[in-house]
C-alpha cells in the first residue's frame, strides 16, 4: 500500500475516533457540543515527513510543506464531519431530553388534579359523615316513630319512639323482614291505605305490656334511586290516640246537642210559618218583616244543625246512601224550580244544560243535597245580574256522568282549591267578606260524592267565574255501606 495513504488513513482513523469520543461524552452532558481539532500532532507530523522523505525525493522543505498541507487538510474535513455528527447527535438527545421533560410535566400535573380530587372527596366524606350523625341525632331524638325498610322488605332503621310505640326492640328488628313477629304487637286492625296519597294509614295495636288499645297513624313515603328505581320506604308513626279520643267526645257532643236543639227549632219553624200564613193571620207589614227574619235565621240554624249531624255520622262512618235508579234531568229541574225566588230577588238568571236521556243509580236525595250546596255558592257569590247555570252530560270516562254548576263570580285563586273542601274552611279574599256560611257544604259534598265512587274538583280563574264539577259512576258501587 501507498505510504501516504497509509498514513492519511491513520492519521484520519485517529481523529475521527477522537472526536467521536468527545461527542459522545459531551451529548450526555446536555451541551451543545463545540469541537476544534487541532492540527496533528508534532510525531505524527514527523513520521508522515519521514515516510514521505522515503519515497519522495526533494528539498525537504518542500516534503515539510506538503506534509503541513495534508495534515491541514485532513484535519479540517474530519473537523467538519465531527461537527455535523456533534450536531446531529446533540439534537437527537435534546429531542429525547425535552420528550422526557414534556412527560414529567405531564404526570407532575396529573399527580396534581389526583391529589386535588382526593382532597374534594377526603372533604365532602368528612361532610357527609357529619350530615349522617346529625341526620341520625334528628331521627333518634323526633318524637315520632321513624321506620326505614328496604325493597326487601327489611328494616334498616328504627329510632327509639318507634321502639316505644310498636313495643319492641330495635335489637331484635334490624335486618329482619317488617312482617316478621307481627303477632306480637297483637295487630288489631290496619286501615287500608287510602286512594288519595295525602291521608295516612291508621292501625290500632295493642302490645303486652299496655292493655289499652293505641291508635297509630302512619304516613308512608317511597325511596327512589338517581334513576327513579325504588329501594325501600320511610314510615313516620304518631301516636293519635287522644286525638281519636278527643274527636270522638267531639263527634258524641255535637250529635247530642244537635238532636237536642233539632226538636225546639223545629217547634220554633213550624211557628212561625204559622204566623206567616196570611190565611190564618193578618200580620202588619212590620210585623210580616220580623217574623220572616225569624224564619229564615230558623231555617239558616236547621241547616247548620243538619249539616253537623251528617258531618258526625261521615266521620263516625255511619252515613249511609241508597242507590236507586233516577233520571237526572228531573232533579236538575225540581232545584232549578226550587232556588227560582232566590234567584230572582239578586236577579240572577238559573239556567239548565242537561242530557235529558241520562240516568244513573244513585242516592237521588245526597245527590240533590250536593247539589243545593253547590247552587246555594253560586247564587251567594253571583254578583246581581249574572247567570248561574247546571250542567249535565257524559264524562269523558266511560260509564260516568259529569254533573255541575258555573257561574260567572268572582273566581277563586288556584291556591285556595285543596283549601275549600277542608271542614270549617273560609277563603280569605275581598269578595268573599260578608257572606255567611259554616264551611262545611263543600266539605259534606265531597264526601257524599266519593261515598259514591266518584270525585269533585272545582275549575276557577279570579276575576272569570268558578265551575265546580263531580263525576259519578252510572252503576252504584257494589260495597256502598248499608243502610242504617
Amino acid at each position: 500500500m501507498d505510504p501516504i495513504v497509509l498514513a492519511f488513513l491513520t492519521v484520519t482513523f485517529f481523529a475521527v475516533a477522537f472526536a467521536l469520543f468527545l461527542a459522545h461524552g459531551l451529548a450526555k452532558k446536555k451541551a451543545t457540543v463545540s469541537l476544534s481539532i487541532p492540527a496533528v500532532s508534532r510525531e505524527t507530523s514527523q513520521d508522515l515527513e519521514q515516510e514521505l522523505k522515503k519515497h519522495i525525493s526533494g528539498n525537504s522543505q518542500h516534503v515539510s510543506a506538503l506534509t503541513k498541507k495534508i495534515a491541514s487538510v485532513v484535519t479540517a474535513e474530519v473537523e467538519k464531519k465531527v461537527m455535523e455528527k456533534t450536531t446531529e447527535i446533540n439534537e437527537h438527545f435534546t429531542h429525547l431530553l425535552e420528550e422526557k421533560d414534556k412527560s414529567i410535566n405531564f404526570v407532575e400535573k396529573q399527580f396534581q388534579v389526583v391529589s386535588e380530587r382526593y382532597q374534594k372527596l377526603d372533604t365532602s366524606f368528612k361532610e357527609l359523615g357529619e350530615e349522617k350523625k346529625q341526620t341520625e341525632e334528628v331521627v333518634r331524638s323526633m318524637a315520632e316513630g321513624v321506620i326505614m325498610v328496604n325493597k326487601k322488605g327489611e328494616i334498616m332503621l328504627m329510632n327509639p319512639a318507634a321502639e316505644k310505640l310498636l313495643g319492641v326492640k330495635k335489637e331484635d328488628r334490624i335486618g329482619q323482614s317488617i312482617l316478621n313477629d307481627l303477632k306480637e304487637e297483637q295487630l288489631v286492625s290496619l286501615v287500608q291505605q287510602p286512594a288519595d296519597s295525602t291521608k295516612s294509614k291508621e292501625i290500632v295495636v295493642q302490645s303486652k305490656s299496655d292493655q289499652v288499645k293505641k291508635v297509630l297513624q302512619a304516613s308512608n313515603a317511597v325511596i327512589e334511586s338517581e334513576d327513579g328505581k325504588t329501594v325501600g320506604f320511610v314510615s313516620v308513626i304518631s301516636d293519635v290516640t287522644k286525638q281519636k279520643e278527643l274527636e270522638a267526645l267531639k263527634n258524641a257532643f255535637l250529635t247530642s246537642i244537635s238532636h237536642e236543639l233539632r226538636t225546639p227549632i223545629t217547634c220554633i219553624k213550624g211557628s212561625l210559618q204559622i204566623l206567616c200564613d196570611s190565611s190564618i193571620n193578618k200580620l202588619t207589614p212590620s210585623q210580616e218583616k220580623f217574623v220572616t227574619i225569624a224564619l229564615n235565621n230558623v231555617q239558616r240554624l236547621s241547616r247548620l244543625i243538619n249539616d253537623l249531624l251528617d258531618l258526625s255520622k261521615l266521620e263516625a262512618k255511619k252515613f249511609t246512601i241508597k242507590p236507586a235508579l233516577f233520571r237526572v234531568s228531573d232533579l236538575v229541574y225540581t232545584l232549578v224550580n226550587e232556588f227560582g225566588a232566590w234567584s230572582k230577588t239578586k236577579e240572577i238568571t238559573i239556567q239548565a244544560e242537561v242530557d235529558e236521556s241520562l240516568e244513573i243509580e244513585a242516592d237521588r236525595d245526597r245527590i240533590g243535597q250536593v247539589l243545593t250546596n253547590l247552587i246555594g255558592n253560586a247564587l251567594k257569590f253571583t254578583p246581581n245580574g249574572g247567570t248561574v247555570t247546571i250542567i249535565g252530560k257524559p264524562a269523558t270516562s266511560p260509564e260516568r256522568i259529569e254533573l255541575g254548576v258555573r257561574d260567572n263570580g268572582p273566581g277563586i285563586a288556584k291556591k285556595d282549591f285543596q283549601k275549600l273542601f277542608e271542614k270549617f274552611s273560609r277563603i280569605e279574599s275581598k269578595s268573599m267578606q260578608g257572606v255567611s256560611g259554616t264551611g262545611l257544604g263543600l266539605t259534606i259534598a265531597k264526601e257524599i260524592v266519593e261515598l259514591h265512587g266518584g270525585k269533585i274538583w272545582v275549575e276557577s280563574q279570579e276575576g272569570k267565574g268558578s265551575y265546580f264539577v263531580f263525576e259519578l259512576p252510572i252503576k252504584a258501587r257494589s260495597d256502598n255501606p248499608p243502610s242504617q
